[in-house]
């Protein structure tokens, strides 16, 4: 009996040994490696889920709200930020393979939002289809004026309004030409899975997705998570040394959800991950997503140009080779890399997965220390835990974690240089006044306080004036002064002693252009049939009388 006893215990130490993600001297190892990568970058606290196999472990690290210290734990909240972006092409995934063929990745969006869906060109009307928009492959800029300012309040606050206003989104590049990151294509994405399904995106996002994975922590932001919410982490930027809270409810009505207002935890996380390891099915084997559908999320169809990981700098190589479905696709020490990451206020989010190896590791973290960009701790811990799983020897060690990219690289920072003068700006009352955009709404320069103010729903702050008499630069208050420091604002085209036009510049890629006169509310010549032939609107709420797919 005895011996049999023993040999019961040691068959249970072989399971507990076999079957973790870690053994004991790896868990101990990584737990003290993220302890100090976090407190040396100075990120405020962290949840971290890793998968390997059947297996997962999840643990959180610092703190989730710095003024209480209320700690970090594996159920807490984080905002995913773009990893949402692989949710609404996964839903969209499960409605294709519904409908029975009767809707491809190849399916031109006219054939689903009707004749009266409008772009800026005639090709982009005409040809766009669900793989377009989801690879980034439009030649449309971003739109993150969207995500920075808001929409005007009260004008419009759902997809559809946005969607027939897609023609006044000027392409900057040529379509199907190149790789362009676009966030209101993903806004449309989430517009044609209403359509399709005759439900709202969040409702398709937790029927399809949470609640067959059992993901019963995950929220969406504005919605059911809210800034108040106990279970959601504080977000936190720093404005130079100043560690500033910031509001992380950029999200509630906007058209743009689908493209990052998903809240989850590592608990969940990981059970995320696992379904894409088991190619589209849930623990126990219950197929959620068609994997011969699913997985065209996981090839590139777009070339894209990042910075890139080789041995001529680096000792290791990871390569990226394109975007997919919401996902990028990349080749690491060897091995596929499915990833994305996301950033949206305070919080940043990344999340590797290994399918080859079956191997997942997701982080997510509410702020970086000062002058930091926010994916290095996620690169540092994923490819420190990579190789502690992979069995290889580690490169990255306490003191380079903390440093890195240096000694290989020097990171980038954001140059102090600016070219504003210290004298007022001459002229204000050619400046002044109100200029509209009939996609962003407002922008209103107004002369208060002795000074020239800019103001466009949450973005805002005093225009400066600098060496060109018509380029003034936005000295931004507020919450968004985290992101940008300086923006270049430029007038043009005057008529009887003003300006007529503002130019704002976020990137090389994203200029828009407002203009006097230009009433957004009565953009009167934007077709109607895109949304109101195929449903009606209460409030905010999209109600579809007769979706295109039925749910079964």
């Amino acid at each position: 009996m005895a011996d049999q006893r023993s040999f019961l215990c040691f068959l249970f130490l072989v399971h507990l040994i076999c079957c973790q993600v870690f053994n004991v001297q790896q868990r101990l190892l990584i737990e003290e490696y993220v302890t100090n990568a976090v407190a040396c970058r100075g990120v405020p606290g962290l949840t971290l889920g890793v998968v390997k196999g059947d297996q997962s472990w999840t643990k959180g690290f610092g703190f989730a709200d710095v003024q209480s210290k209320r700690p970090v734990t594996s159920s807490t909240l984080f905002g995913i930020a773009s990893i949402t972006k692989s949710f609404t092409a996964a839903v969209m995934s499960i409605l294709l393979e519904k409908s029975d063929k009767k809707y491809t990745w190849n399916t031109k969006l006219t054939e689903i939002l009707g004749d009266g869906f409008e772009m800026d060109s005639e090709i982009r009307t005409k040809e766009t289809t669900i793989k377009d928009i989801l690879s980034h492959r439009t030649g449309l800029p971003s739109g993150d004026i969207s995500v920075f300012a808001g929409y005007p309040g009260n004008i419009y606050s759902d997809r559809p309004d946005q969607v027939r206003r897609l023609k006044y989104l000027k392409g900057t590049r040529p379509f199907r030409d190149s790789f362009m990151y676009n966030n209101i294509m993903y806004g449309l994405a989430g517009h044609v899975i209403e359509v399709l399904s005759g439900n709202t995106w969040s409702e398709e996002i937790r029927s399809k997705i949470l609640m067959p994975l059992d993901m019963s922590e995950t929220e969406i932001l504005g919605e059911t998570a809210t800034e108040n919410d106990p279970d959601l982490a504080k977000s936190y930027e720093f404005v130079g040394k100043e560690r500033i809270l910031t509001r992380p409810s950029f999200y509630p009505g906007n058209p743009n959800q689908p493209a990052g207002a998903i809240a989850s935890s590592s608990d969940d996380m990981v059970k995320y991950i696992r379904f894409i390891l088991n190619k589209g099915n849930a623990t126990g084997g219950k197929t959620v997503a068609a994997w011969k559908n699913l997985e065209m999320l996981f090839k590139p169809y777009t070339t894209i140009g990042m910075a890139e990981w080789t041995k001529a700098t680096f000792p290791i190589s990871d390569i990226d080779s394109g975007y997919g479905f919401g996902w990028f696709i990349s080749n690491h020490q060897g091995y596929k890399k499915i990833w994305h990451s996301g950033k949206l206020s305070g919080y940043a989010s990344m999340l590797w997965i290994f399918p080859e190896v079956e191997i997942g590791i997701y982080a997510s973290a509410n702020g970086q220390g000062p002058g930091l960009v926010s994916t290095r701790i996620f690169e540092v811990i994923f490819s420190y835990i990579f190789d502690q799983l992979h069995g290889n020897q580690p490169w990255l060690n306490e003191t380079t974690s903390c440093t890195f990219p240096m000694p290989w690289m020097v990171e980038y920072t954001r140059s102090e240089v600016t070219d504003i003068v210290d004298e007022p700006v001459s002229t204000p009352e050619q400046f002044v006044g109100r200029y509209g955009h009939r996609l962003f709404g407002y922008i209103d320069v107004m002369w208060k306080n002795n000074a020239l103010s800019f103001k466009s729903g949450k973005l805002e702050g005093v225009l400066k004036p600098t060496h060109k008499k018509n380029m003034l630069k936005l000295k931004i208050s507020g919450d968004q002064r985290a992101t940008f420091d300086l923006l270049e604002v430029n007038f043009s085209r005057k008529n009887d002693g003003t300006y007529q036009d503002v130019q704002i510049v976020l990137t090389a890629n994203q200029k828009y252009t407002y203009s006097r006169g230009i009433e957004f509310e009565t953009a009167t010549d934007i077709p109607t049939n895109v949304a109101s032939t195929i449903f009606g609107q209460v409030m905010s709420t999209i109600l579809i009388s007769s979706p295109l797919i039925i749910n079964s």
